[in-house]
Formats: C-alpha cells, sequence, structure tokens
C-alpha cells in the first residue's frame, strides 16, 4: 500500500479504533462496506487486535493500531496476517506481528494471535506513517 494511500486512510481509520470488531451500528457496517474488500478486511482485523491488546493487562491503554505500518499484511482467502504492524500504547510505537481471521463473509473478526516486538524509535515514526 503506498503512504499517500494509507495516509488518506489515517482519518477513517482513527474512527474505526474504537468499534468493536463486529460492527455495534448499522452506520458503522455502511461505512465499512463502502470499502474495497481487502481494506475492508485490514481495517476490520485492525480493531479486533485493537482490542485483544487492550485484554492483556501491560497494554491497557493501546489506541491506535495499524496493520500495515512497517509492510503490508499477505492476505489469504479469510486470513489477514503480517509482521509489520504496530501499535500505540501511552504515546510509544511498537512492532505487531498478527494473524488475524475473518468470518467467511468478512464482515467480522473471529480470532486474532499476536506477537508484540520491540518499540519503534520515534526517529522511525515518519518512515512508517506513524504520528504521536
Amino acid at each position: 500500500m503506498s503512504r499517500a494511500y494509507r495516509l488518506l486512510a489515517v482519518p477513517f481509520f482513527l474512527a474505526l479504533t474504537i468499534v468493536p470488531a463486529q460492527p455495534a451500528s448499522h452506520r458503522m457496517e455502511k461505512s465499512l462496506d463502502r470499502l474495497e474488500p481487502v481494506t475492508r478486511m485490514m481495517e476490520i482485523c485492525g480493531i479486533k487486535a485493537g482490542e485483544e491488546l487492550r485484554r492483556e493487562r501491560a497494554y491497557k491503554a493501546v489506541n491506535r493500531v495499524v496493520v500495515d505500518a512497517i509492510e503490508a499484511p499477505e492476505i489469504d482467502n479469510n486470513v489477514v496476517a503480517g509482521t509489520g504492524g504496530a501499535f500505540r500504547h501511552k504515546g510509544h510505537w511498537y512492532q505487531l506481528q498478527f494473524e488475524c481471521t475473518l468470518t467467511e463473509d468478512q464482515r467480522s473478526a473471529v480470532s486474532v494471535d499476536f506477537v508484540v516486538g520491540d518499540e519503534i524509535p520515534e526517529a522511525q515514526w515518519e518512515d512508517y506513517g506513524l504520528w504521536k
């Protein structure tokens, strides 16, 4: 995904970060339906990853997840997996490796497994399209 496209998707992604992985509102479902399928899958997985990270005691304050920050994930049928994601916790960004499984209709996430990586130095944030 190009950097320009990712920057355009940021405002929409920010709106999605507080929404459950299974969109509760009809309005949110309509918003997701307007996205092309690959982008929708990545957004849903980002939401689910944020929910799962916040369940961990150490990451209760996660407020952003970008599944394609460092590199684009791979998509195989209903599975989105990558080693180049990132999440923000208490003003710091961390690398994220994940595997997200979606429902057959690709409208919600069934599960997400993840491994937290190293902190991403602030000097690299701009390279990855990350922000404060």
